[in-house]
């Protein structure tokens, strides 16, 4: 009897432990962060600063791109526990401002953003003011963005930290020992 309710206890207590370290929900198309500019009501693109120190890129295929059919609305909520300055995104053509952004004097960048470090396949995002924990901006690329050098990118995946499917499994694990246990009695 004292086993099965350690067995209890242990699974009760790793799940508990594995709930907050994948707090970090996954937004759903249409994403929020963005408001409605030209024909792209919302973020086409959405980089989710993770509470675990990850990142991740969601794709909403509703959401149409606009100008010359190539720039995109992308949204950055940070989740991270500390403030960011910049934030470094890749992609085709990327970098490459063909002058019809949706903003006034057909600029690409909102206030308390900048864009430095432009080429043909990265630029660097600056927020001079910094993004803080919990908030978010946006702004519009020329291009889909990426977070790595791989052309194809259009939809990423979110995959769940490893020491999260080990806590999880482990209280599932210890839950399912002591309803074995009961069952016996």
């Amino acid at each position: 009897m004292r086993d099965s309710r350690l067995a209890l206890l242990v699974g009760a207590v790793l799940l508990l432990i594995a709930a907050p370290v994948s707090a970090t929900p996954t937004p759903v198309p249409p994403f929020s962060q963005c408001p409605t500019v030209g024909m792209a009501h919302g973020c086409a693109y959405l980089f989710v600063l993770g509470t675990n120190g990850g990142t991740s890129l969601l794709f909403d295929s509703g959401v149409k791109h606009f100008g010359a059919n190539d720039d995109v609305l992308v949204g950055i909520p940070n989740n991270w526990s500390f403030t960011i300055t910049s934030f470094t995104v890749t992609g085709k053509g990327i970098g490459n401002f063909d002058g019809d952004g949706p903003f006034a004097k057909h600029s690409y960048d909102r206030p308390g953003t900048t864009f430095s470090g432009m080429d043909h396949k990265s630029l660097t995002i600056n927020f001079p003011y910094g993004l803080g924990n919990g908030a978010s901006a946006y702004f519009v690329l020329n291009g889909s963005p990426h977070l790595d050098d791989d052309d194809d990118h259009d939809k990423k995946s979110v995959v769940p930290e490893p020491s999260s499917i080990v806590l999880i499994g482990g209280g599932l694990v210890a839950l399912g020992g002591f309803f074995r246990r009961r069952m016996r009695l």
